[in-house]
């Protein structure tokens, strides 16, 4: 994407903590398009992110998609597929009843190499709120050696 020349796009930066300790942020642009990404992030430390890297997310948020993501279970393994989707629901949740003005239109799950797994069992979860997945550099083929 290409930044336009002189466009501006406020948003609001949330955070909260779910049931199981993880916790969860959301931007929020103003106006918002209706959409939420719902990204998982890699293998890594436990800490939360709504997108890959800054520019990425200001470039999402300018278009006016709504951002989510969870830290995943803070007491879990940092392979973290066991409680992964259901952390990511739960930050959903906890963001479409609290900080969203209405319920989203679409939810579009994405992340990046283990997020893009995280990504793809959101999408088959059954009665998933998921609309649709992007896997950026995911091991949907499995792992190997983790």
């Amino acid at each position: 994407m290409t930044p336009t020349a002189g466009a501006t796009t406020t948003s609001t930066h949330y955070t909260g903590t779910t049931s199981d300790g993880s916790q969860w942020i959301a931007d929020v642009p103003s106006p918002w398009n209706g959409t939420v990404l719902l990204y998982s992030h890699g293998f890594g430390p436990l800490v939360a992110a709504d997108s890959p890297d800054p520019v990425t997310q200001q470039e999402l948020l300018s278009e006016g998609y709504a951002l989510a993501g969870s830290s995943y279970d803070p007491n879990g393994s940092w392979w973290a597929l066991d409680t992964a989707v259901g952390d990511q629901f739960d930050a959903l949740s906890a963001v479409e009843s609290t900080v969203l003005p209405h319920s989203p239109s679409h939810v579009i799950a994405f992340g990046t190499s283990m997020g893009g797994l995280i990504s793809a069992l959101e999408a088959e979860h059954a009665n998933t709120p998921v609309d649709g997945s992007l896997t950026t550099c995911g091991i949907v083929a499995g792992g190997v050696q983790l």
